[in-house]
């Protein structure tokens, strides 16, 4: 897995980048348009970084326009984190280069193997999401 994160690492900074985001930036944007109205703290847990790197993440998206904060209707001190349609365009337009880079990575791999490819990340995943037994 650490060859393949180096291998295209890179390419993704670049394709991020390109559109005025860092890795992280994009991870947080992924995570908000799958999860509109998510907390920082749920953000933060999102994208495996502590709770100040989420509020500056949060605060970089905010000045770029990328994103809208505004009160829970459920808890009035937690500010709820949505795309803004600014956030959105330029998080479409990397993932124009996102999928590119998804199409080479598996250029050489069967269809069939790619569907086993996909099905074995999303079982690690939910396997990674699950809490540590100690």
């Amino acid at each position: 897995m650490k060859q393949l994160e180096m291998a295209i690492r890179g390419k993704i900074e670049r394709a991020t980048r390109n559109v005025g985001l860092t890795v992280p930036q994009y991870i947080a944007l992924t995570i908000l348009q799958r999860n509109p109205g998510i907390s920082s703290a749920q953000l933060a847990r999102g994208t495996f970084v502590s709770a100040q790197a989420a509020n500056e993440l949060v605060n970089a998206l905010e000045a770029k326009g990328f994103i809208n904060r505004a009160p829970s209707p459920k808890h009035a001190k937690v500010l709820e984190i949505r795309l803004s349609n600014k956030g959105s365009s330029v998080l479409d337009s990397c993932e124009i280069e996102i999928d590119e880079i998804e199409e080479q990575m598996l250029s050489e791999v069967s269809e069939s193997e790619v569907l086993d490819f996909r099905q074995t990340l999303r079982a690690c995943i939910t396997a990674m999401s699950k809490p540590a037994a100690d």
